[in-house]
């Protein structure tokens, strides 16, 4: 058993992570808005959290991850193959969806579709049960829109007596670097963390809440969650600098 694997099954996802960094010379530096109150969030076992991080590039997941307090209800949702590079544990905790493919079928198109709404729909299950899940709304789309997963998993969310949306941001990454080049760039990353917000007091009008299911509820639904993301992704953020706690 490699050290990533033996990490991952006492600490979960997040020790995995930054043991996986760790060993090839990255370590992610944690700024934080409120580090006390949602350090504790993110801690405790018991609360569901829904993280979102941007995704311009693989590094941002594994650093968003290896950012969080030591916790083993983690699970990352991503896209069909990003878990083949880790062990059984830290793989096991990934939901896989599936990005479209080269000129598809209305047949393989369907079943994209469907694997996806069984994904979210795991998701949703581990959320109600207190898990942590890690989401890119963003899928690593160049045109930077949230996919309706991530408003899915937060309009459920709102139908529960608590949970919570943790915002993070990995600053200045770029689309062209490969992961393991990037990571022989510079040893220290920043990563940023907001405050841990209650789902139910994001800035949701209740007009949008109680439209009826379908695409135009899920565009403004996305765009306001889009929105309320970046203005706080842009501004400036002045907490010290700490080091992730690792067990």
């Amino acid at each position: 058993m490699d050290k990533v694997e033996k990490v991952a099954q006492e600490d979960g996802l997040p020790g995995g992570m930054r043991t996986f960094l760790a060993e090839r010379g990255m370590h992610p530096q944690v700024q934080w808005d409120n580090e006390k109150a949602t350090r504790t969030i993110l801690e405790d076992p018991t609360k569901p959290v829904i993280l979102v991080s941007n995704h311009a590039h693989a590094l941002e997941p594994t650093l968003s991850l290896a950012a969080l307090p030591s916790r083993k209800n983690v699970s990352f949702i991503a896209k069909h193959g990003e878990s083949n590079m880790f062990g059984p544990t830290m793989a096991g905790r990934y939901i896989t969806v599936w990005h479209p493919g080269h000129k598809e079928t209305e047949e393989q198109k369907d079943k994209r579709r469907a694997r996806n709404d069984a994904g979210i729909q795991n998701a949703i299950t581990k959320l109600i049960a207190g898990e942590l899940l890690y989401i890119a709304p963003d899928g690593g789309d160049t045109s930077g829109d949230w996919k309706k997963g991530v408003v899915t998993l937060i309009e459920s969310a709102l139908s529960m007596d608590e949970a919570y949306l943790v915002m993070v941001n990995v600053p200045d990454t770029k689309k062209t670097d490969p992961l393991l080049l990037a990571l022989k760039k510079t040893s220290y990353k920043t990563v940023l963390i907001a405050n841990a917000t209650k789902v139910q007091d994001l800035p949701i009008p209740e007009s949008v809440k109680n439209m009826p299911y379908g695409k135009e509820k899920l565009l403004m639904f996305a765009d306001i969650l889009k929105t309320h993301y970046d203005t706080w992704a842009s501004s400036s953020i002045t907490t010290p600098i700490s080091q992730p706690h690792d067990t």
